[in-house]
């Protein structure tokens, strides 16, 4: 009925299979708060706020009992009652909600990486309900004082949050390769032959007479490098408290940077339109960028607008720039004036509007997000022939805040 999108019929199920599921294990059962979630969702689709609301608090407080207010069920319960407080309009509560799910979630993530292959943890991140979506719509969604007071604690779960795959195998690499504890290095070593075998077979390819006794080998040697992967993870204690010690912030990140410098941080997300009436419309993958200037603790967030005709510049600038020819003396060929018109909107979209924020400094540190990783600030035109890399302030790009 919900998938149906008949929600009273699917209210009406919901609620006799509440009746049962409490009758049978007992309200604080996981099954019993699962079925209370899911008439709250389907009372949210009906616009019954005031109802929904009631029962997902009630299955979060019976959760933190079961669980414990960090288990992974009360952080993605939480970000239901985001949802909730989203589409009753109520932006701040939504906010609160949506940054305590992400770092409920992002801490699970920590906690359970330790045991997962390569593989398993890319697909875990992906897979993962996130708070950043939300978060970041109810925070352009606030205005005045409001916003610039709450900046700090959204970039904060941000910066916590990006790359967290990345970070993971960076510091699971580190730990092994310094690691003095032999049986480490011993199955370090067996993990690497596990990752050659992988690595010999996905080159040679299948044997033309034997398709299927290649997938056979490939599906065993895939199998015998992850297995290595988890089995090393697990032999690094080291590795294993890592996200406890070395987890930066915000203040973190303000706290280093040098003097006279800034730093701008692009951030692709899916943005949440406005409820109309008791419907949500479909979130908007769009671009943001945080600005934070040395010695200044509050920072700033410019709300850049929808990602596709952003992503169409970039790829109307590359196409443009790769098969130019254009020399030192300047502007030639009509393909050239075509190469810097598109560089000029692109820089319009994404660079112009921080010009306010970064005046005056000597160096820009610049974190990319989505299609933006494909563009090289400094190489986009700044007008009467000159480019960025002449006229601004000097450039270094970071994979992360």
């Amino acid at each position: 009925y919900f998938e149906a999108a008949q929600y009273q019929k699917a209210v009406n199920a919901l609620r006799r299979a509440y009746a049962i599921a409490e009758k049978k294990f007992g309200p604080g059962h996981p099954e019993t708060t699962e079925v209370l979630l899911l008439l709250s969702d389907a009372q949210m689709e009906l616009g019954a706020l005031a109802e929904a609301r009631k029962n997902c608090e009630q299955a979060i407080a019976l959760e933190k009992e079961t669980f414990g207010p960090a288990h992974v069920r009360v952080g993605e319960s939480l970000l239901r009652l985001a949802n909730l407080d989203w589409r009753a309009g109520e932006k701040r509560a939504a906010l609160k909600h949506a940054l305590t799910s992400e770092e409920i979630l992002r801490r699970q993530f920590i906690q359970v990486a330790p045991i997962l292959s390569e593989r398993e943890a890319l697909h875990y991140e992906t897979a993962r309900a996130s708070g950043v979506n939300l978060s970041i719509s109810s925070l352009l969604a606030l205005a005045g004082e409001t916003r610039r007071q709450t900046i700090s604690k959204v970039w904060d779960e941000i910066i916590r949050s990006r790359a967290l795959v990345l970070d993971e195998m960076a510091a699971r690499h580190a730990a092994f390769t310094t690691s003095a504890d032999p049986g480490i290095a011993r199955q370090a070593r067996d993990l690497a032959a596990a990752r050659n075998r992988l690595a010999r077979l996905v080159i040679q390819g299948p044997d033309r007479n034997s398709p299927s006794a290649y997938r056979s080998s490939l599906s065993k040697a895939l199998d015998e490098k992850e297995k290595s992967e988890r089995q090393l993870a697990s032999l690094s204690a080291a590795f294993q408290r890592r996200g406890e010690s070395t987890e930066k912030g915000y203040d973190d990140v303000a706290a280093m940077l040098p003097g006279q410098t800034a730093l701008v941080a692009y951030l692709a997300y899916d943005r949440l339109a406005a409820p109309v009436g008791d419907k949500n419309r479909p979130p908007m993958r769009s671009y943001a960028a945080f600005v934070l200037r040395s010695g200044k603790h509050l920072a700033s967030v410019l709300d850049l607008g929808e990602a596709k005709p952003i992503d169409a510049l970039v790829q109307e600038w590359r196409a443009r720039i790769l098969p130019s020819r254009m020399g030192i003396a300047g502007l030639t060929t009509r393909q050239d004036e075509q190469v810097v018109a598109a560089g000029t909107r692109l820089r319009e979209a994404i660079w112009d509007p921080l010009a306010s924020e970064i005046r005056g400094v000597r160096m820009v540190f610049v974190v990319f997000d989505g299609a933006l990783n494909l563009v090289n600030l400094a190489a986009l035109p700044a007008g009467d022939e000159h480019f960025v890399i002449e006229s601004g302030p000097t450039l270094h790009y970071l994979g992360a805040e």
